[in-house]
């Protein structure tokens, strides 16, 4: 996660040293807030993300049964291991104990499994599950409505799930870190029409608040299975602002410096001089699409 575990800044940063408050920023283990500048999210439903701003999002409340260390090497999340079948097509893995759902309700297999059947459902409406999810097999048949499960998924016990692809691949566990297959609650899903709001997951952080237009408000999951996030509190603020401003304004803690502004902000005699950090840049794609009608 990338607020919740130590990472590189981005490419042409500014981040100052105190809170919008006035207060010391918060070290490393300190607890606290944080303010960002943030996106409007197209979705918090990790079955749907298809864009980068709201996968920021994603990656902080939701997790997986793997993930991507700082190296861009797969690492356990969930799983804390896994084997593979001599011939390449079946994936083991074991959960890790005493895993738990923001609210505390324990997690099982069959979370993980529901997961990855509901975003093979054509009901849910994945534009992305065929991409990511799409070596399993049975996925395709259940994305073209001639199945009502997923074969390949299997739950001998709670904290075991097979996964069985249709042929040996290489980047198949690296298609497992992207939300697609993230878990969500299934209780919660049927009961919840306006589960997205508040999900109850298994990431590093819990959604407290999101005001579209306004902010998305994070907190720390205490109990989370892995690294316990180092902030208490994240706030993104989503008005349409230049993001610079409000960092000039002492209104947010860091914000990202665009091109135009890049000599400014490294010039000298320009106090924000000192609080420019600059790094390797974010892992996404951007790109032109061109309308040939």
């Amino acid at each position: 996660a990338a607020i919740g575990t130590p990472a590189a800044p981005a490419a042409g940063v500014v981040a100052g040293p105190t809170t919008p408050g006035g207060v010391s920023a918060p070290g490393p283990r300190d607890g606290g807030i944080f303010v960002l500048p943030g996106g409007e999210p197209s979705t918090l439903d990790p079955a749907l993300v298809g864009d980068v701003v709201s996968a920021n999002y994603i990656y902080e409340i939701y997790s997986g049964l793997v993930t991507l260390s700082p190296d861009l090497e797969v690492v356990p999340d969930l799983a804390e291991r896994w084997s593979i079948s001599p011939d390449g097509k079946v994936y083991t893995f074991t959960l890790r104990a005493g895993i738990v759902f923001h609210d505390g309700r324990p997690l099982a297999a069959e979370d993980v499994a529901f997961a990855i059947e509901r975003a093979c459902d054509p009901a849910t409406g994945s534009r992305v599950a065929e991409t990511y999810l799409g070596d399993i097999v049975g996925c395709g048949d259940k994305l073209a409505g001639a199945a009502t499960r997923v074969a390949g998924l299997a739950t001998p016990d709670a904290r075991t799930i097979g996964i069985t692809i249709d042929a040996p691949k290489a980047y198949f566990l690296s298609k497992l870190t992207y939300p697609t297959s993230f878990v969500v609650d299934p209780d919660q899903v049927a009961s919840d029409p306006e589960w997205q709001t508040r999900p109850n997951a298994t990431g590093p952080f819990r959604l407290a608040a999101y005001v579209p237009e306004g902010r998305v408000e994070l907190v720390r999951h205490a109990a989370y299975h892995g690294a316990v996030a180092h902030l208490e509190r994240v706030l993104f603020d989503l008005r349409p602002v230049s993001s610079l401003t409000m960092y000039e304004n002492g209104e947010i803690d860091a914000a990202p410096v665009g091109v135009g502004d890049l000599d400014r902000v490294r010039d000298p005699l320009n106090p924000l001089s000192a609080e420019v950090v600059e790094g390797p840049g974010d892992l996404g794609l951007s790109y032109l699409g061109f309308n040939t009608r």
